[in-house]
């Protein structure tokens, strides 16, 4: 996925205060948060650490099912697979 379409599917994750998860392939850590401190065109920050996580890191994110939001990703062209009660939206891949 390009870094257009991800700025595009944070900004759904800040608008609608979405709780979600972020796992990078640079750790084995998976990060929950449900804040956006900052997004930029390419990255986003989503703790006070100051470390912003460039989209070409991102693994996979995983946000709650909401029809609204499989509306939206729909209309981005966004591929997303659905697990319970979860959307899981892939990145990159090494």
């Amino acid at each position: 996925m390009n870094n257009q379409k991800w700025y595009r599917v944070f900004e759904l994750v800040e608008e609608n205060h979405s709780e979600f998860e972020l796992k990078t392939l640079l750790s084995s850590d998976i990060k929950v948060s449900n804040d956006i401190l900052e997004l930029e065109n390419n990255s986003v920050l989503i703790d006070n650490s100051g470390d912003f996580i460039e989209f070409l890191e991102l693994e996979k994110l995983t946000l709650k099912t909401t029809s609204e939001l499989e509306i939206q990703l729909k209309k981005l062209n966004v591929d997303f697979t659905e697990q319970s009660d979860k959307i899981e939206i892939n990145g990159y891949r090494i």
